[in-house]
């Protein structure tokens, strides 16, 4: 029987260029403590597997992981990287599809060491 690799956790090999920019980045951030930003108007829109999004639905899972690449760094922190971006919502949707379920949560904080960690808490709105 084959087991199922759950690929989330797994870390891409970074390339020498991308080591740096990331040690560079984190010199930045240790000599000062991000600070966040005023609420962001729109809420954050995540896509997720169906796994994942039943776990947050049932409120077993508390904690989102994003990778610590550019397109998140856009998403969760102001231009300079000093600030992080403060966001009240997430909309979580199930899959690409039109008609997915989607979902509200609270984010009750964003944080960052190699990745970034969205704190949920309770599911305030769902379409299905």
């Amino acid at each position: 029987m084959r087991r199922k690799i759950n690929t989330e956790y797994i870390r891409p090999i970074l390339t020498p260029e991308e080591i740096e920019r990331r040690k560079q980045l984190k010199k930045q951030l240790g000599l000062q403590k991000p600070t966040e930003t005023e609420i962001q108007p729109k809420p954050l829109f995540i896509i997720l597997q169906k796994q994942f999004f039943d776990e947050i639905l049932a409120g077993t899972k508390k904690i989102e992981y994003r990778e610590g690449s550019d397109f998140y760094y856009s998403r969760f922190m102001n231009k300079d990287a000093t600030k992080f971006k403060r966001y009240e919502t997430v909309i979580f949707q199930n899959g690409y599809n039109k008609n997915a379920r989607r979902m509200t949560v609270a984010v009750r904080k964003i944080e960052m060491s190699f990745r970034f960690k969205i704190f949920l808490g309770e599911v305030l709105n769902k379409n299905f």
